[in-house]
């Protein structure tokens, strides 16, 4: 149905194009006769930022024209030709037609309409246009589709598109398998979408109209000179009654449209039309309405009154236009002027029209530059004509001339082997100026974007290589896609000094590994410069500006998605890409490394390619890793990363290693040890602080940010329960020594609301509190005997345990008698050592056995100076210090708990939940 745009869509009888091209699409295609490419990098791109291929064609005049322009007020418009298409249609007269063709592998979108792209045609009132859809569920409109391909293959036949352009349609084309090649012959509804490649449109609209026509109603917004257009379809339409519909804008000679409706014996009458909802707005829309008595037909689309868009074919030297024929019952179009106010005008003179025709392309006696591209080390050149006879100069968007190694002549093209220093200027996109010679006659420069053909060709392949990242939160179900998963992620992720080497040094092999997967890469070899300018940096990093998201980001929101956070996985800002994409464009030359690159290791360290998958899938995330680990470790390479990127990966592989736990897809040693790793360096540990204490202002807002929204503290205390299911005897000191630090570290902050949000329920909450308190009970005696001697300073090694007899009182008052405890004697003296301090480290004692849950009832303490002992004899209820040969005695002693068991009882006292977070998990209060 065909529908009048305006700038908002807040009715559902209008349309706003930018709102109808937001979606996950792979392609797109732009037709259009004007191209406001400032407009598309402004306002377009943002939208379009996850569609890997975007192609522009427009009119070839008109989009010189544009480049023109910029190149003289100095837009830079870098992403032209080199993350978008921009290319110009070269028939004889105007490629006018307008369309939008959006397109996934099973998904299609299509507006055919008479709006330009740019502000006026997209995002404002007066334009016309219908939207057809397409599923595999619903395939009604799928022969409009195959319209549409039959027009850029036809322009493809014939020669009016560049041939990188053609190839990229070429790709566009398997990225839509069920896009048929040709018209359905017999199509489930005849097509209502018509091209004029190699058929007026007058002819299809005359074939359409089987009826005697009583009232014929036209509006265009232009005409040509002598009116041909209208008088044909008077002639050949013989309506009863002629409605014209004219602005003050409209381009017509009042004499010309005096002769043709004076031909026919019609009745004649003229109105004055508006939008009227903004009676101002510019009416930009084109449309012939025929009706008859029963049934009625309308003409829409990019075609205005002249003979070039209506009466001649694209082929036969006529403009190149697309319309939409619609046959409806009586009266089915009033639709078609709701929008509209019509007003009778006595004499269209009182408009004060005139014919305003259009500028005549300049002439040029020198060739002219077509096109250029940029493929690999070598600048193509094409003209119009041969170029034997003239000296070429060329130079870059910054004015500077570009000096090839080599330069070939081929009749209407040159060929320029370019230098490193200029192919990395040339390759970061915009304009090149070529200035024409010949003799002492110096022409002026010719202003080309260069067709970045590796680059735009690569878009698609590699988008098809990312889309596995949204899969990082509950992980691909197989093992193959497990595997897909992790060459994404190192085709994506700055983790290592491999990562830093594949994307600064595409060109060089990673230097050869170990079994370990560590390679030979010295620090002096990786370009922390030109890395800060890759794509790859430039995705972790946020300008202010929201836009849609990076690869990096799209990692965070999966993982923030599977965790129930989908909020703020909807709510993701979207980083800073020098190039508003995905983080994707390359150089060629890096592309292609890419293309190559497999784990960042050498042939001899991969596994050997008759294992299973699942086997050669765990081996690789093993790998990757532990690479990643040893990374983390290391301060020179995290402080070079900078915060930002080191919080984003720490953020994704806190998840990723629990998941792949899981999942049992990696080494479970090397996992947790990597998750040591990145707990210590988000947090620290007791003798180093942690990134985010060191962090300030708006460094730590943005890195609690990026923590909460991948529920990070969450997911470390369900990893840090998982582990009590496992037996890891060299790394159980590390564990338990980094439960009690995560415990205590303020920047952590571990309370009971961070267990209710870890935990889905009670029960749960209960298990998780048990298992940390499980992993971080020490039991040993060596253990026992640290935590009396750590608070004077001294080591685990100045004490040693014996048994030994002792004269012990009965329970209840019962006799003495003799027993074999257990006692703990210090080796070293203790400095300042008074009954205090003795029972202080009786307390310690008593709470270390109630926490290892050794069931004892009498400590004592015999240290190395004299005599000196002290006792705790809890049964009997019962103390004696004996320090300088004086006795203290005692009949209560409270453990002394570590602030780190404390924690953890506060957390497993329901007391501390409220009535309404019971309620909220499904329970009854306590």
């Amino acid at each position: 149905m065909s529908r009048l745009s305006q700038p908002t869509a807040d009715s559902g009888q209008s349309l706003a194009v930018p709102e109808l091209i937001q979606g996950d699409w792979t392609s797109l295609v732009i037709l259009t006769y004007t191209a406001q490419l400032g407009f598309f990098d402004a306002h377009l791109l943002r939208q379009l930022v996850d569609v890997p291929q975007r192609l522009i064609l427009a009119d070839d005049r008109r989009l010189a024209d544009t480049f023109r322009d910029a190149a003289r007020t100095g837009q830079q418009l870098s992403r032209a030709n080199r993350t978008y298409l921009a290319a110009g249609i070269r028939n004889s007269r105007a490629a006018h037609g307008k369309a939008v063709l959006l397109m996934t592998a099973n998904r299609g979108r299509l507006l055919v309409g008479s709006g330009n792209l740019g502000h006026d045609g997209y995002a404002t009132g007066g334009e016309l246009w219908n939207v057809y859809e397409y599923s595999d569920k619903d395939r009604r409109h799928v022969a409009q589709f195959a319209v549409i391909r039959s027009l850029l293959d036809g322009i493809c036949e014939l020669g009016w598109l560049d041939p990188p352009v053609v190839d990229l349609i070429h790709q566009a084309w398997g990225s839509a398998p069920w896009l048929p090649e040709h018209i359905p012959a017999q199509p489930a509804s005849v097509p209502s979408l018509h091209h004029n490649l190699n058929r007026p449109l007058v002819a299809a609209f005359s074939d359409a109209i089987t009826w005697p026509v009583r009232t014929l109603t036209a509006y265009a917004p232009f005409f040509d000179p002598d009116a041909a257009a209208l008088a044909e379809l008077i002639k050949q339409l013989k309506p009863d009654r002629l409605r014209l519909l004219l602005t003050r804008n409209t381009s017509i000679d009042l004499d010309a449209l005096r002769s043709a409706v004076s031909c026919s014996t019609a009745s004649v009458s003229f109105h004055e039309v508006r939008r009227a909802d903004d009676p101002r707005a510019f009416l930009h829309a084109k449309f012939v309405h025929a009706a008859g008595d029963q049934h009625e037909a309308a003409l829409t689309g990019s075609a205005n009154l002249s003979r070039s868009a209506l009466l001649q074919s694209a082929a036969a030297g006529g403009n190149l236009e697309l319309g939409i024929i619609e046959v409806r019952p009586r009266e089915g179009f009033e639709d078609l002027y709701a929008p509209l106010t019509l007003s009778r005008l006595d004499d269209p003179a009182s408009l004060e029209l005139a014919y305003r025709p259009s500028p005549e392309p300049p002439f040029s006696s020198e060739p002219v530059l077509l096109w250029s591209e940029l493929r690999g080390q070598r600048l193509s050149l094409v003209f119009d004509r041969p170029v034997t006879d003239y000296e070429l100069t060329v130079f870059d968007q910054r004015g500077q001339r570009v000096t090839p190694v080599e330069m070939i002549r081929d009749d209407k093209a040159v060929y320029l082997q370019l230098q490193p220093t200029d192919l990395e200027n040339l390759a970061r996109g915009g304009r090149i100026d070529v200035q024409l010679a010949r003799g002492a006659d110096v022409s002026a420069s010719q202003t080309s974007w260069p067709y970045h053909t590796e680059v735009l060709e690569t878009r698609l392949d590699r988008a098809a290589r990312n889309d596995r990242l949204t899969e990082t939160g509950a992980l691909p179900a197989g093992d193959a896609e497990l595997y897909d998963l992790l060459r994404q992620l190192e085709q994506t992720l700055i983790t290592d000094p491999v990562a830093v080497w594949t994307a600064t040094r595409p060109e060089e092999p990673v230097p050869a590994s170990d079994g370990e997967g560590v390679t030979a890469i010295r620090w002096e070899d990786l370009d922390w410069d030109r890395l800060r300018r890759h794509p790859r940096y430039a995705a972790y990093h946020n300008a202010g500006r929201r836009l849609p998201p990076t690869d990096v980001q799209r990692i965070l929101a999966a993982i923030a998605g599977y965790l129930g956070d989908l909020g703020a996985a909807e709510d993701v800002e979207a980083l800073d890409d020098t190039d508003d994409d995905l983080g994707q464009e390359t150089s060629s030359a890096e592309t292609d490394a890419e293309e190559d690159e497999d784990d960042g290791e050498d042939e001899d360290s991969r596994p050997p390619r008759h294992l299973s998958v699942s086997t050669r899938t765990r081996m690789a995330y093993t790998r990757f890793i532990t690479r990643y680990t040893r990374a983390v470790r290391d301060s020179a390479f995290q402080e070079a990363l900078g915060p930002t990127i080191a919080v984003q990966n720490a953020a994704i592989f806190n998840h990723l290693l629990r998941r792949l736990l899981q999942r049992d897809a990696v080494q479970p040693d090397r996992a947790i040890d990597a998750q040591l790793a990145v707990w210590t360096l988000l947090w620290g540990s007791p003798d180093q602080p942690g990134l985010m204490e060191t962090l300030q202002h708006e460094e730590r807002d943005g890195a609690n940010s990026i923590l909460a929204r991948a529920r990070a503290h969450q997911t470390v205390l369900g990893a840090l329960s998982d582990l009590a299911e496992y037996d890891l005897a060299d790394l159980t000191d590390a564990i338990r020594q980094k439960v009690h630090h995560l415990l205590v570290a303020p920047t952590f902050g571990f309370d009971v609301e961070l267990v209710r949000a870890a935990a889905p329920n009670q029960i749960q909450a209960r298990a998780l509190v048990a298992n940390l308190r499980l992993l971080a009970a020490p039991t040993s005696d060596e253990d026992a005997a640290a935590a009396v001697v750590t608070p004077w300073s001294l080591t685990r090694a100045s004490a040693r345990w014996s048994r030994d007899e002792i004269q012990r009182a009965g329970a209840r008052g019962a006799a003495w008698h003799k027993e074999r405890v257990h006692v703990l004697h210090m080796t070293v003296p203790v400095d300042g050592l008074t009954a205090d301090v003795a029972q202080g480290a009786l307390a310690r004692l008593l709470a270390f056995s109630d926490i290892a849950e050794w069931g004892l009832d009498y400590f004592r303490i015999r240290f190395a100076t004299g005599s000196d002992v002290c006792f705790w004899d809890a049964a009997a209820h019962q103390g004696l210090c004996l320090i300088g040969k004086k006795e203290t005695e005692f009949w209560e002693l409270e453990p002394t708990y570590p602030l780190w068991y404390q924690r953890l009882l506060s957390a497993q006292d329901q007391r501390h939940m409220s009535h309404e977070s019971d309620r909220r998990w499904g329970l009854t209060a306590a």
